[in-house]
């Protein structure tokens, strides 16, 4: 045997499977007692894309045509990212963002630090996300 082979049984999943699984979205409940009584918001955890999205939004093209990290309204563009509903729609678009951004940094921080940790998005991780995106595009605008 092998050191990647095992005695155990794993079902592997095929393609077909994994595109046939309905995942439903994860959502957590964050009180708001800022905003009112009773008040507060979902957080959920974003798809793929989104975060993806979310992630690429972080990056500025810089006058000479490099990227760049830019942490500008980052902490709101995070928190319209993953906002839902109690249908699990998004609450916010990014004409959002700037208004969100002159929300309390203590609300906006509470329900930042629930949307990292509902997407797996730790400061060490950031980082390694930023690097690897900063070197993706540096080697794309090397191609042109």
């Amino acid at each position: 045997m092998t050191k990647n082979q095992t005695t155990e049984k794993r079902d592997c999943l095929n393609k077909n499977q994994i595109f046939g699984i309905v995942e439903e979205t994860q959502k957590e409940w964050v009180s708001i007692p800022e905003w009112g009584e009773d008040k507060g918001v979902y957080i959920k955890t974003m798809s793929a894309i989104e975060k993806d999205s979310y992630q690429m939004s972080l990056l500025q093209r810089n006058p000479d045509g490099s990227m760049s990290a830019s942490s500008s309204n980052s902490t709101a563009k995070l928190v319209a990212a993953s906002t839902v509903d109690d249908k699990g729609e998004l609450l916010f678009d990014f004409s959002d963002i700037a208004p969100l951004g002159n929300k309390s940094s203590v609300v906006m921080e509470r329900l930042a630090t629930v949307a990292r940790k509902m997407n797996a998005m730790g400061q060490v991780e950031m980082e390694k996300i930023l690097k690897n995106l900063l070197k993706v595009q540096s080697e794309d605008s090397s191609k042109d």
